[in-house]
């Protein structure tokens, strides 16, 4: 059902067949995506019983190791800058995805 109303509401915004199909395959992959990811952090918390949250603290020595080297300059800035810390929130992310996937959809059907 998804696949027919994704194919049916890109055709009526002018996509062709083939772009079509295209922007259905990036629009579930990115679904996909991150399901998968969600999964895999509620399976590690399963078995570890460490939230990513408490993994991240852990590793936060690490990563700082790894941006202050030369060739990571941006990952340094970042970090620096969420040094108060950084909620990952996957409804955060899914809707921020969505909303550029589908702001980079209508741009393109306007063309």
């Amino acid at each position: 059902m998804l696949f027919r109303s994704t194919l049916g509401a890109l055709a009526q915004a002018g996509f062709a067949p083939a772009d079509a199909l295209r922007s259905h395959i990036v629009l579930h992959g990115f679904v996909q995506g991150l399901a998968v990811n969600l999964e895999a952090e509620l399976e590690a918390l399963g078995e570890s019983g460490i939230t990513d949250e408490e993994w991240v603290r852990g590793e936060v020595a690490s990563f700082a190791r790894l941006a202050t080297a030369e060739r990571l300059p941006h990952f340094q800035h970042v970090l620096e800058a969420l040094s108060g810390g950084f909620d990952l929130d996957f409804d955060d992310v899914f809707e921020t995805g969505l909303r550029t996937l589908l702001d980079g959809l209508t741009a393109r059907s306007r063309r």
